[in-house]
C-alpha cells in the first residue's frame, strides 16, 4: 500500500484566483484610464470655454464702446445731468379715475344708469 499515494486535485479556489486576477487587473487599468480621460476632457472643455468667453468679451466690449450711427440710434430712455427722466415722459403710476358725466350719456344709457342705481340702493 505504500505505492498508492494520496494525490489531491487542485482546488477550485486556485482556479478562481488564476481566472479572476487578470480580470481585476484589467478592470483597474480601465478605471484609471477612464478617470484620466474624464480629467483630460474637462480640461479641454474649460480651455475651449475660456477661449470662447474671451472672444465674446472682446466683441461685446467693442459693440458697447463703439459709437453707433446717430440716424439709426434709438435710445430707450434719456436722463438729464441731474438724473431726471427726460424720455419717455414720466407717467402717473396709478391712473386717476374720471367721474361719470351724466350729461354725455344718451337717453337709453341714462335710463339704464338710473335703473342700476335704484337696484343697488334696494340691495
Amino acid at each position: 500500500m505504500t505505492g498508492t499515494r494520496n494525490q489531491r486535485k487542485p482546488t477550485f479556489l486556485w482556479q478562481a484566483i488564476l481566472i479572476l486576477l487578470p480580470m481585476v487587473v484589467l478592470a483597474a487599468v480601465g478605471a484609471i484610464s477612464l478617470r484620466q480621460d474624464r480629467i483630460l476632457a474637462e480640461r479641454e472643455t474649460a480651455t475651449r470655454a475660456q477661449a470662447i468667453a474671451d472672444e465674446l468679451a472682446g466683441r461685446i466690449w467693442l459693440e458697447l464702446t463703439s459709437r453707433p450711427d446717430p440716424k439709426l440710434w434709438n435710445p430707450r430712455f434719456r436722463i438729464d445731468l441731474s438724473g431726471k427722466l427726460i424720455f419717455p415722459p414720466p407717467y402717473e403710476p396709478v391712473p386717476s379715475p374720471l367721474p361719470l358725466n351724466f350729461d354725455e350719456l344718451n337717453p337709453l344709457q341714462k335710463e339704464l344708469w338710473i335703473a342700476m342705481q335704484a337696484g343697488i340702493a334696494e340691495w
